[in-house]
């Protein structure tokens, strides 16, 4: 049997990723910041509870692993640009904007943002909300993602199942749309839980949505009512298959796959095949980059020190060769000094009798600026 995709989370998995994260992040430090694949980072964090791992996928989840997962041979240019703004930060909160599948990080002076939508990205903006850095730099009509432009939040839905009412819902249905598609397209409901709030209503998910009469736009704000609940109050996490990946629900579905205790035991082992799946470097592969990785280091050191070396030169042959006109541009500047004569005069007459350019005195710092 073909083993279904990992899953991207949705909305209300991350709302329920969130509530799970609350008590354990706030007062934690990040220690250490890591690219362990082409849009995966990890974050380890020194939490009350002790060392935590935060697993960050662009585009698709982020939870804390109870696995391990190998640390690359050499961090990548952007891990290091955040390594150096936010390792010994210290984190305030953890929040979702809205029911949007966007959270962001607050810590002492930062703003550290994960956008889960589409192919994701991570900012990092000051607490004005000024962009310091972008993973994937992008500028939409509404929306400009590079540093030094203000951070805005994507756009949210019309509606959302935690503020709907039944007035809205039966607005929202006066379509000529399918129910399932009226939903999808004016709440915050993803396809999945569109359909399963039809289910729950006993509901056609293909019904025309103006069609519907009084007890059947009921059932569906019961079944919304219901879905709500389970968000604020979950009990246990269900995963299901839903065409080809894995999809997670608070709600007790048919043809559930496992049960799991919160929305990050299910995420966690949800997405462990994608990393089993990956090719994990031999002993040996992975000794030899290390040497690679050193061996490169210092040839970049030697071609600096070859660099400096033929500069330093290069100034001690000059001044060398200049010597006795450096001497007497000295000495005469000493005695000026000890004759109280003023060292633009001196510098003037030296300028003559030397043929030197004397670009600049500064008597009070006793310097002089000398072209050769």
């Amino acid at each position: 049997m073909e083993t279904p995709s990992p899953p991207s989370i949705s909305n209300f998995d991350l709302h329920l990723e969130v509530k799970v994260l609350e008590p354990v992040l706030p007062g934690a430090y990040i220690n250490k910041i890591q690219q362990i694949g082409a849009e995966i980072f990890k974050f380890k964090l020194s939490t009350k509870a002790g060392l935590k791992d935060l697993i960050v996928i662009l585009g698709k989840a982020l939870f804390i692993t109870d696995y391990s997962y190998p640390a690359p041979i050499m961090p990548s240019n952007y891990s290091r640009f955040l390594r150096k703004r936010l390792e010994s930060e210290k984190i305030v909160s953890i929040r979702q904007h809205n029911l949007d599948r966007v959270c962001y990080v607050e810590t002492t002076n930062y703003y550290l943002i994960f956008e889960l939508f589409s192919s994701g990205n991570i900012i990092l903006t000051n607490k004005e909300w000024i962009i310091e850095s972008v993973f994937h730099p992008h500028k939409w009509k509404d929306r400009d993602l590079h540093p030094k432009e203000k951070y805005v939040f994507p756009a949210s839905s019309e509606y959302s199942v935690q503020t709907i009412t039944e007035a809205d819902l039966k607005k929202m249905l006066d379509t000529d749309k399918t129910v399932a598609q009226a939903l999808i397209k004016s709440t915050d409901l993803g396809p999945f839980y569109a359909e399963e709030i039809c289910r729950i209503a006993k509901v056609d998910k293909s019904e025309t949505a103006n069609n519907l009469d009084k007890k059947k736009l009921g059932s569906l704000f019961k079944a919304i009512q219901q879905v709500k609940l389970a968000l604020e109050t979950p009990e246990k996490v269900y995963s299901v298959k839903h065409k080809d990946t894995i999809v997670f629900i608070p709600v007790k579905p048919e043809n559930l796959i496992k049960e799991y205790p919160d929305m990050n035991a299910a995420i966690d082992e949800g997405f462990l095949p994608m990393f089993i799946s990956q090719k994990q470097p031999t002993k040996q592969e992975s000794k030899v980059a290390t040497l690679e990785h050193r061996l490169k280091e210092q040839e970049e050191s030697y071609e600096k020190f070859e660099e400096q070396a033929l500069l330093l030169k290069e100034k001690g042959d000059l001044i060398y060769s200049n010597y006795d006109k450096i001497h007497q541009t000295l000495s005469a500047l000493k005695s000026a000094n000890k004759n109280e004569e003023e060292w633009e005069k001196v510098a003037r007459r030296l300028e003559k009798e030397l043929h030197v350019a004397i670009k600049q005195v500064r008597p009070k710092a006793s310097k002089v600026v000398v072209e050769l």
